[in-house]
């Protein structure tokens, strides 16, 4: 039995050194892809489905909060969604709104719109 614990490690190991490798190519992968969409010029249309594309979670929030205003955490995952957001792959899109709404919060950016908090807007003070 003593002989197995060792060969269970080595397969382990090499594993994780493929598993590894795969994750680090599909990081440079990804940057690639994002250095090709970045490369398109001029803006993208506000009905684009691919309008938040470029944009980073918190500014697509602003975006939607400047036009659409209140909302719930639910309808900006929705129009987020809709407008081609990437989300990632390790967390939820509700995680990942929901902290971004409370980022957004705490520098002042939105409020909250209603006494249970579950409504946000732009913010009306500077």
């Amino acid at each position: 039995m003593a002989k197995q614990q060792p060969k269970a490690v080595q397969k382990r190991e090499k594993t994780l050194g493929y598993l590894a490798g795969e994750y680090r190519e599909s990081l440079e992968y990804t940057a690639e892809l994002k250095r090709a969409i970045d490369g398109f010029r001029g803006n993208i249309p506000p009905n684009s489905p691919y309008r938040y594309l470029r944009s980073e979670v918190g500014g697509a929030i602003l975006t939607t909060l400047e036009s659409k205003s209140p909302q719930t955490i639910p309808q900006l995952i929705k129009e987020l969604q809709s407008g081609g957001c990437v989300f990632g792959a390790v967390k939820t899109p509700q995680e990942i709104v929901t902290k971004a709404v409370k980022a957004l919060v705490a520098i002042g950016k939105v409020e909250w719109a209603d006494q249970a908090k579950s409504q946000v807007r732009l913010s009306k003070s500077p």
